[in-house]
């Protein structure tokens, strides 16, 4: 299933593509570690998908919401909202 998660950047000039990798990284491995088969399908080629990290995991909901909850995940420049 799709889980699509909102990146929230904290400053107006941070450098999505870098977050955004740190969060792809971070919740793949998160994830794969738990047992959840999971992958990244990459569309920042759109500009509406920006802000947008669309896994897909066969993780449910409530799990991608505790890994990207974590603070152990987190750096200070952004944050995550699970988003479906």
């Amino acid at each position: 299933m799709m889980r699509i998660v909102e990146l929230v950047p904290e400053a107006e000039f941070t450098d999505l593509g870098k977050l955004k990798n740190f969060y792809v990284d971070t919740i793949i491995q998160s994830l794969s570690t738990m047992g959840y088969v999971a992958e990244h399908v990459d569309q920042s080629e759109y500009y509406s998908y920006e802000t947008k990290i669309i896994v897909n995991t066969n993780a449910p909901g409530v799990v991608v919401d505790q890994v990207i909850s974590d603070p152990g995940n987190r750096v200070k420049e952004a944050f995550c909202v699970l988003v479906k």
